[in-house]
This record gives structure tokens, C-alpha cells and sequence, in this order.
């Protein structure tokens, strides 16, 4: 049984550590100009025209950044779980926030990053592309649907998480004040290409620390339930 929580808690550990990773490849496999937040032709034939150029890219891209966000969900909650005693309310906050902003950075992903790729795939005029791009952000009410939990969610629950490790003191307190620091480039302002991927490596090294941290502590707390089963052995009745 020890083993099998010794391996959970290291699967958690691994999965806080690839979030980072997934998220900077992403973004630095997106083309520059295929990730559209505002809803004018302008932009969006742009956009077409970027994805046209690269398509199988974008359509990687958003595949790899949804499973990255999806990670990032689990990162939060692996983060929360160091926290003990004090701490604890904003660490539980910061995870409940984090996972919120997580999903809604995958519905993001899937509204923009692969709606303009199944926009630029499908058999129609580019004009008629560029309109359905344009009222997809403009008057769908996606945009606040996700794009507000997506922006409130990571950018709250990564500061939140800061101050838990910072009075827990489970961590450096320049860990604690690098969380965050981090934590908002590399999902909240990230850019496309290359650049994108440099905004993860920062993140990429505070998690690599904390997902040790995490590693270790798997196999600090299996050694003490062993060691505390072998302290206190079962009593075998003696029949009389």
C-alpha cells in the first residue's frame, strides 16, 4: 500500500513539472499572429493567414496547450498539498482559483487557437472565415464565459499560492515570491513562438524545486508510516 501512495504522490509531483514544459512548448509552436483576442476582420485575417501558413502547428499547438493546461489544474493542487497548518485557507483558495482559471485557459485554447484552425480548414469563402471569427468573439459570449475565469482565476489563485507558501515556510520565501512571479507570464502573457517558450523556462525552474520538494516528501512521508508500522506491532492473541 506504501508503494502505491509512494508512486501517486510522485506521478503528482512529475505532472506539476510537466505543466510548465507542455505550456512553453505550446505556445512556442504556435505561429506568430494565429492567436486572436480581438474581434476585427483585420486581426482575423491575419490569423487565417497565419494558420494557413503553419496549420498542422496551430492544430499541435492546441492540442499540446490543452493537455498543458490541464496539467497546470493538478500543478495548483500539488502545490496546495506542501502547504500545512498555516497557509492553509489561501493555499485551498489559491488551488480552487488555479483550477477554475485552468479550465478556462482550455476552453480559451479551444475557442481561439482551434476555432481559427477549423475556421481555415473549412470550405468556405475567406470572408465568410473572417466573419465567423469576428462574431465568435465579438458576440458569442465565449469571451466572458471563459476568458474572465481564464484571467481572474490563474492570475488570483497563483498570487493566492504565493502568499500560502510564503507564511507555511515549507519553501525559500524567494520561491514563494517567484511563484506567482512566474506563474503569470508563462499562462496570463505569453507570446506566440519562440518568445513564448523562453516565458515558461522561469516557471519551469520553480517547479522543477517544488515538484523535488514533492518527490521527496512522497518518499519521506512512506518511510515514516513504515517506520511507524514497525514500531507498533500487531498484538496476536494467545489462546487460553
Amino acid at each position: 500500500m506504501g508503494q502505491i501512495t509512494r508512486t501517486r504522490q510522485r506521478l503528482l509531483a512529475a505532472t506539476a513539472l510537466a505543466a510548465p514544459v507542455l505550456l512553453g512548448v505550446g505556445n512556442a509552436t504556435l505561429p506568430k499572429h494565429s492567436y486572436i483576442f480581438t474581434g476585427t476582420t483585420e486581426h482575423a485575417l491575419d490569423a487565417l493567414a497565419a494558420t494557413d501558413a503553419a496549420p498542422g502547428r496551430v492544430r499541435a499547438a492546441g492540442l499540446i496547450l490543452v493537455v498543458g493546461y490541464t496539467c497546470l489544474a493538478a500543478m495548483f493542487c500539488a502545490v496546495a498539498s506542501l502547504v500545512r497548518a498555516r497557509g492553509g485557507l489561501p493555499a485551498t483558495a489559491g488551488a480552487v482559483l488555479g483550477v477554475v482559471g485552468s479550465v478556462g485557459a482550455v476552453m480559451v485554447t479551444c475557442w481561439i487557437a482551434l476555432s481559427v484552425y477549423a475556421a481555415n480548414v473549412a470550405d468556405i469563402p475567406s470572408d465568410a472565415k473572417a466573419a465567423y471569427l469576428v462574431s465568435l468573439v465579438k458576440t458569442s459570449g465565449l469571451g466572458n464565459a471563459a476568458g474572465l475565469p481564464f484571467l481572474g482565476g490563474l492570475f488570483l489563485g497563483s498570487v493566492l499560492m504565493g502568499v500560502a507558501l510564503f507564511r507555511s515556510k515549507v519553501v525559500a520565501a524567494w520561491l514563494a515570491v517567484l511563484f506567482p512571479i512566474t506563474v503569470i507570464p508563462a499562462t496570463l502573457a505569453a507570446p506566440q513562438d519562440v518568445l513564448g517558450g523562453l516565458f515558461a523556462l522561469p516557471l519551469v525552474a520553480v517547479m522543477a524545486r517544488l515538484s523535488w520538494q514533492l518527490w521527496r516528501r512522497a518518499d519521506e512521508h512512506v518511510g515514516a508510516r513504515d517506520d511507524a508500522v514497525r514500531s507498533d506491532p500487531v498484538a496476536v492473541p494467545v489462546p487460553g
